[in-house]
């Protein structure tokens, strides 16, 4: 009787112990699923355009290939942030293009405007004069293509 009693409680300490082990497993398996990022595949934010710069000249995602695109959104008449914004993406390209390990002009800095009825091409010349390189102008006749870039880049 005694030996039946010992037997029982030896298989139901083993059962136990293999059911919680069980229980562990699903609950780290579990978390791990939890932790995934939320998105796979393209990004969420940014996609293709083709928008005028500052010259008059059609220009697209497709000729900055091979580069990053340092993109901002703004105003000249923003008195505060758009500023100081400019000036931060200017230390940026200025550690990237000190640093030894990265091709030269690997990082491109783009200042999209948000007001084409204000920000003519002679204002964004003087705004953006020394602090960019590429600068997009767009006629109030072409905002409708700069609607399209504004939603795909989540502004």
């Amino acid at each position: 009787m005694l030996l039946r009693a010992v037997v029982a409680f030896t298989i139901s300490g083993i059962t136990l112990f293999l059911y919680f082990r069980h229980l562990k497993s699903e609950l780290k398996d579990k978390r791990k699923v939890d932790e995934k990022p939320a998105s796979y595949g393209k990004p969420i934010v940014g996609g293709p355009f083709t928008l005028m710069d500052c010259n008059g000249n059609t220009v697209s995602d497709t000729d900055f290939r091979g580069k990053f695109m340092l993109v901002y959104f703004g105003y000249t008449f923003c008195p505060d942030v758009c500023p100081e914004e400019l000036e931060r993406m200017g230390e940026i390209i200025d550690i990237v293009d000190s640093t030894p390990e990265l091709p030269k002009d690997s990082l491109v800095p783009l200042f999209i405007s948000c007001d084409p009825k204000r920000d003519t091409l002679e204002v964004l010349k003087n705004y953006l004069k020394g602090k960019i390189l590429f600068f997009f102008f767009f006629p109030p006749s072409l905002f409708l293509s700069i609607s399209l870039v504004f939603e795909d880049y989540r502004i």
